[in-house]
C-alpha cells in the first residue's frame, strides 16, 4: 500500500474508475477498500487469464494487459466462457460492462499511406503514443464520447435494423454478438430502452470485476 495513506494502490484503480463513469454522468459505483498490492506479478492460477492466452510474463506490459481482455474476435461462447472463468458469467453482467463502448474512441491505421503503413506495423505490436498519432481517432459510438449513456446499445439496436450511416459507429465482432445472440439481445433491448437500469446493472458489474482476484489487507 501507499506509505502513510489507507488506500492500496488496487483501492486507488479500483476507486478512479468509478468516478470516471460517475464524472461521465454515469451511475455512482460504491467500491469496497481494503486490496492488499501485490509484491510480485501474480503466478497463473485456474483462474487466471494468461493461462489461455500464453505464457505469464514477469514484467508489466502492454501485452500482459491485453491477455486480461477479451479477444475483439470472440464469438457468444468465447465470450460467455471467458467471463465466467472470473465469475461474471451472468448475461446481464456481460452486457452491462459492454456498455462502456459508449466512452472513447478506437485509433485506425486503415487508409494510411505507404510508407506509413509500413510504420503502422510494429505500431500494432506496441501500441505508443507516437504510433498512434498517425491514425485516425474513430469513436466507438458517434455522438458525445466523453458522456456515459445508453446511446451504445441504442446504436447496436439500429445497427442491427441496418439503419446507421457510415462513420456512426465502430463495433467490432464483440460488440455485434450481444444484438446478434438471443441470450445477450434481451439485455440490449432493456438498456436501449430504460438507462437507468442499465446504470444499475453496469454499478453491479462494475463492482463484482474490481473483486476479482480480492486480497484483503
Amino acid at each position: 500500500a501507499n506509505q502513510g495513506l489507507e488506500l492500496s494502490w488496487a483501492d486507488v484503480i479500483a476507486v478512479a474508475g468509478a468516478q470516471a463513469v460517475e464524472s461521465a454522468g454515469g451511475p455512482t459505483i460504491a467500491v469496497r477498500l481494503g486490496r492488499r498490492d501485490a509484491l510480485d506479478p501474480p503466478r497463473p492460477t485456474p483462474r487466471d487469464l494468461s493461462r489461455t492466452y500464453g505464457p505469464p510474463t514477469s514484467a508489466l506490459s502492454r501485452a500482459t494487459v491485453s491477455r486480461a481482455l477479451p479477444e475483439a474476435g470472440l464469438d457468444a461462447d468465447g465470450l460467455t466462457n471467458f467471463y465466467a472463468r472470473v465469475g461474471l458469467g451472468a448475461p446481464e453482467d456481460i452486457v452491462a460492462l459492454s456498455g462502456a463502448h459508449t466512452l472513447g474512441r478506437h485509433v485506425s491505421l486503415l487508409g494510411l499511406e505507404k510508407e506509413q503503413s509500413e510504420f503502422s506495423r510494429p505500431c500494432l505490436k506496441n501500441l505508443t503514443r507516437s504510433c498512434l498519432d498517425w491514425g485516425q481517432q474513430v469513436p466507438f459510438v458517434g455522438g458525445s464520447v466523453d458522456r456515459f449513456t445508453n446511446a451504445y446499445f441504442k446504436t447496436l439496436l439500429r445497427w442491427n435494423s441496418r439503419e446507421l450511416e457510415r462513420g456512426e459507429a465502430l463495433f467490432i465482432p464483440t460488440d455485434v454478438v450481444l444484438v446478434v445472440n438471443d441470450k445477450y439481445r434481451p439485455y440490449v433491448e432493456a438498456f436501449a430502452n430504460d438507462e437507468e437500469r442499465f446504470f444499475a446493472a453496469f454499478a453491479k458489474a462494475y463492482g463484482k470485476l474490481v473483486e476479482i482476484g480480492f486480497a484483503c489487507r
